[in-house]
């Protein structure tokens, strides 16, 4: 690998981290399980909830993380996601509900 490259890929690593670890620091964090898999859901109010966790996409597809992510969500909050994104640069889901 070249140096500059390896330079790139360590930055983006850190910053990655260090907003990870700053926005899960601020909400309480509900742990759902689905298939047995734990999920982290965040309620940000507004019909608004976060996922993160729910699977290892070394193993897995992303689609089945997100589904996973996507029933914690409905379970928590008891509504029907209408509509989930990824988080720009973070493994979080974005979700808004319906009830």
């Amino acid at each position: 690998m070249t140096k500059p490259l390896l330079i790139l890929l360590l930055t983006l690593t850190a910053c990655g981290n260090l907003g990870y670890r700053w926005y899960h620091g601020n909400l309480p964090r509900n742990k759902v399980d689905i298939d047995g898999v734990t999920v982290t859901v965040l309620d940000r109010g507004n019909s608004e909830l976060d996922a993160f966790d729910g699977g290892d996409v070394a193993t897995e597809t992303i689609f089945i993380i997100k589904g996973r992510q996507i029933a914690a969500i409905e379970k928590f909050s008891g509504c029907k996601v209408n509509q989930a994104e990824y988080m720009q640069g973070a493994p979080i889901l974005q979700a808004r509900v319906k009830c």
